[in-house]
């Protein structure tokens, strides 16, 4: 996996080069901390990678007719899944995602691990939760099912790609295999594979 976090203070990234394709579900969390201009990314409840600020951000404009859609969580913020904020053709994630969640903090490890480890949904409600994409819907009344709803506070719906059902690499939705409470752990000091 590979996340990256554009700020004011420029991209900042964290990546690792292992592969997941075993046809199994991977928990992937990335975290943010303003501070050190730091990224952590962590798979399946580990630390798999860091990062910090390297380059600064391009301006918005830089990004023409393929604006990312922006989630709102302030004049500056803007977030891209699955792809690069750009849309470059090999830039996609070809994956499933679910589960989708932004806070308002940086989580720890440990809230990182207990949020990989629930048996149940969230409400939505819960503190510091900017947005919450269930996704095991379809938004009614859209066409296609362009829409994600966001089942938390803020209620900013997302776009799924373009909007327009074309191209290429256009999300669909389909059913997931995802279910809470059959979460295996592993041993505290396994390495990432």
């Amino acid at each position: 996996p590979h996340m990256v976090v554009m700020t004011t203070l420029g991209m900042v990234g964290a990546a690792t080069p292992l592969a997941y394709d075993d046809h199994m579900w991977h928990h992937a969390a990335c975290t943010y901390h303003p501070g050190s201009a730091t990224v952590s990314l962590y798979v399946d409840g580990h630390l798999a990678a860091t990062g910090t600020a390297d380059r600064p951000a391009p301006p918005a404009s830089n990004y023409g007719a393929f604006d990312p859609v922006p989630l709102h969580f302030d004049a500056h913020a803007v977030a891209t899944a699955g792809a690069t904020a750009s849309l470059d053709g090999d830039g996609f994630f070809f994956g499933y995602l679910d589960e989708v969640r932004v806070w308002a903090v940086a989580l720890t490890a440990h809230e990182v691990m207990a949020n990989m480890m629930l048996t149940e949904e969230m409400t939505g409600l819960e503190k510091g939760l900017l947005c919450y994409y269930p996704m095991n819907d379809m938004a009614e009344g859209y066409s296609a099912g362009t829409f994600v709803w966001d089942k938390s506070a803020t209620m900013s719906n997302a776009l799924l790609g373009l909007g327009d059902g074309r191209g290429e690499y256009y999300p669909t939705y389909v059913a997931s295999t995802a279910s809470f409470g059959d979460v295996t752990p592993t041993p505290e000091d396994t390495p990432v594979r």
